[in-house]
């Protein structure tokens, strides 16, 4: 027999943390005052996960965690980078009603994925080798969402494993009330009780609170990276014509050289030739590209040279 929370339970247990974009922080209430919760996380070191499994509590609240002075006795004083064994990545900032509070990102993760902080269009940004935008972090007054391979990245350099927090309760007009409900299992933790609502117009609210743990992979060049270690290269027709073709890749580790590299392979300066419209993608983006005599300019990334002799055609070399 379905029991009230069902939906949610099933969105824990086969939805959160599992797709492209994890939220680091989201506002579960509802307007009609209905349904109230939110989702947090932190990351958690090796030694200390299993204990955090052990219990359905939050390890971590709002708020807490970030640098403190800290001592024992009188004589006996030092300064903590983090004053909790949990590390958070959101930090909730309160300035005790003389200012309007906010959520930021662990600068750490910031400085440690090179990320652009675009305060107008609510996001952090980071660009790859080629110099393309992508979005890694976006938030609002009530969500804040990061890209799951980011933050694998950032789990296996730092080393510790991720904690996904959840509690939502819903209140009901109806005295149902079932026996509390108590799980633990490897990678969740929970409880679903029953009580009386705080909230005007209803009798009783279900709660489930818990959490959900990630594990992070292991301190390798490919995990540590969130861009792709092996880089790919484009193959491209080197002779013949559109319908009968030879393809070769531009990898440089299969091209031949001048000293006997890759003997029978292609040369590295086999010309490749591309009808002369290719340079409208290049004369049309002038802020991003800088188009000269014999040379294309991608700012601040790479430069290629070309010959554009050729009425119709232009051609460079494939190294």
């Amino acid at each position: 027999m379905p029991k009230d929370m069902d939906d949610f339970l099933d969105f824990i247990l086969n939805e959160l943390g599992e797709g492209t974009w994890v939220p680091l922080y989201k506002n579960l209430n509802k307007e009609d005052k209905s349904e109230d919760g939110s989702l947090y996380s932190c990351l958690v070191s090796p030694g200390n996960t299993q204990k955090a499994m052990e219990g359905y509590g939050w390890d971590l609240l709002p708020g807490s965690g970030g640098p403190s002075i800290v001592s024992s006795g009188k004589d006996n004083i030092w300064y903590e980078p983090n004053s909790s064994e949990y590390l958070p990545l959101v930090i909730y900032r309160d300035f005790h009603g003389t200012r309007k509070p906010y959520r930021e990102i662990l600068q750490e993760l910031v400085l440690y994925l090179e990320l652009y902080h675009d305060t107008v269009n609510h996001k952090y940004v980071v660009y790859d080798d080629n110099g393309t935008e992508i979005q890694v972090v976006r938030y609002s007054d009530d969500e804040i969402l990061i890209r799951k391979s980011f933050l694998k990245a950032f789990m296996s350099a730092r080393q510790m494993n991720l904690l996904l927090f959840f509690e939502n309760s819903r209140h009901k007009v109806t005295s149902e009330r079932l026996p509390d409900e108590h799980v633990n299992d490897p990678f969740v933790s929970y409880t679903r009780f029953w009580d009386s609502s705080y909230v005007e117009g209803y009798s009783t609210f279900t709660r489930v609170l818990g959490k959900k743990l990630f594990y992070c992979s292991p301190r390798k060049e490919e995990y540590y990276s969130p861009f792709d270690v092996e880089k790919s290269y484009e193959s491209f027709i080197i002779e013949g014509d559109a319908h009968d073709h030879h393809l070769h890749s531009c990898d440089p580790s299969l091209l031949a050289d001048y000293f006997g590299k890759n003997k029978g392979a292609p040369h590295y300066l086999t010309p490749v030739y591309f009808d002369k419209a290719v340079l409208q993608k290049y004369f049309g983006s002038s802020s991003e590209y800088e188009v000269q005599d014999s040379a294309i300019h991608k700012h601040g990334y790479w430069r290629l040279r070309f010959d554009n002799n050729s009425p119709g055609h232009v051609f460079c070399f494939r190294r």
